[in-house]
């Protein structure tokens, strides 16, 4: 009756005060026989019952070591997982499923593509991932886009593996899912800088600034934006941003944060001259903008910034970032300027090399 899916004829059965644990000669129990098949109306008969073990062991691929509610996840039957994950019963369901957790429930419904179960599980175990678990289910959801399970496992993963997050974020960028770019930029992975800057420019350049002030809450320091000087500089209009400037006592976090804003976006080389001049900016926000600006080949901010009377330095790395940027977007004068400034630091870096070495050796 259990394999047919005969749910009237199992409750005429216990209800005779049959063993609602009963297994076939195989060892087999109702329930895992249930669980198996997708027989989901005898699952919930069998769950009725307060005598039922839920997690009995039984064999998948030569191994006796699985429970029902792993057998119901490998095979795909959602509704027997959801009934069993919400069944209140003294014996409380083992959410894991695998005796020696080598593969859990969620990771098998992973490996099957079962994604709706894979949600399922997660959810009902409070979104408590191992890293193991989120280790395996991660590179799976990025190859098929699942975004609920992709950000909970990414949460637990103990390593990154920077292909995956880059995938999974330029899927995400692709179809404009910004809950799930603004999950995955808030997790520290390397990269996650110059990735905060390209989906910035995207936010600016669409006037999407509630996305703008999110991103910027992502900065090292606290910074804000004047909404009404940015889409002036963006605008080319010079006498507004110059009326602006005059007119409002900008703190030092909202004029720092502008600048960054305007440099994503792009204004005329007047405006970003005289931003520039106006005001001193924070070393963190310079090299953002210098990141930015190679980003989407802005020379207007560029040239200020290597300007020989600038007080703004820049390391090797910052540098490098920068120019494998430009490279990548195809901006060729920036890269050509990058790449030339780094010639003269990696020049300039040897000279002083062999000088100490010189003088330790004297």
């Amino acid at each position: 009756m259990g394999e047919r899916g005969d749910a009237k004829g199992i409750r005429d059965y216990l209800s005779l005060g049959s063993d609602v644990n009963a297994a076939n000669a195989n060892g087999e129990t109702l329930l895992a026989n249930a669980a198996r098949n997708g027989r989901y109306n005898v699952v919930l008969e069998l769950i009725k019952s307060s005598y039922l073990h839920l997690n009995t062991y039984h064999e998948y691929n030569g191994a006796d070591s699985y429970t029902p509610l792993w057998l119901a996840a490998a095979n795909g039957h959602l509704g027997c997982v959801r009934a069993l994950v919400k069944s209140n019963l003294s014996c409380r369901i083992d959410l894991i499923g695998s005796m020696y957790k080598d593969l859990s429930a969620a990771m098998i419904a992973a490996e099957k593509g079962h994604w709706n179960i894979v949600n399922e599980i997660i959810l009902a175990r409070d979104n408590d991932l191992s890293p193991e678990e989120a280790n395996y289910i991660f590179p799976r959801a990025v190859q098929g886009m699942q975004w609920q399970a992709g950000i909970i496992s990414l949460n637990f993963c103990s390593y990154y593996n920077n292909d995956n997050i880059e995938q999974f974020l330029n899927k995400a960028i692709e179809v404009d899912r910004w809950v799930v770019i603004y999950a995955v930029l808030k997790i520290n992975f390397r990269g996650r800088t110059m990735n905060i800057l390209r989906v910035l420019s995207k936010s600016v350049n669409e006037r999407k600034w509630d996305r703008v002030t999110a991103l910027l809450q992502m900065m090292p320091e606290e910074v804000t934006f004047d909404k009404d000087l940015v889409e002036a500089a963006l605008s080319f209009k010079a006498t507004k941003v110059s009326t602006l400037v005059r007119e409002n006592n900008y703190s030092s976090a909202t004029t720092n944060g502008s600048f960054l804003v305007i440099a994503a976006g792009g204004t005329t080389e007047f405006i970003a001259t005289f931003l520039f001049n106006s005001q001193s900016y924070s070393q963190w926000v310079i090299n953002y903008v210098l990141c930015v600006s190679a980003l989407n080949g802005h020379l207007e901010f560029l040239q200020l910034l290597f300007h020989k009377n600038s007080e703004y330095l820049f390391s090797y790395s910052t540098l490098s970032m920068a120019q494998k940027a430009a490279s990548q977007r195809g901006h060729v004068n920036v890269d050509r300027l990058l790449s030339k400034i780094l010639d003269e630091e990696a020049q300039l870096f040897a000279k002083e090399f062999l000088k100490a070495k010189e003088k330790a050796l004297s």
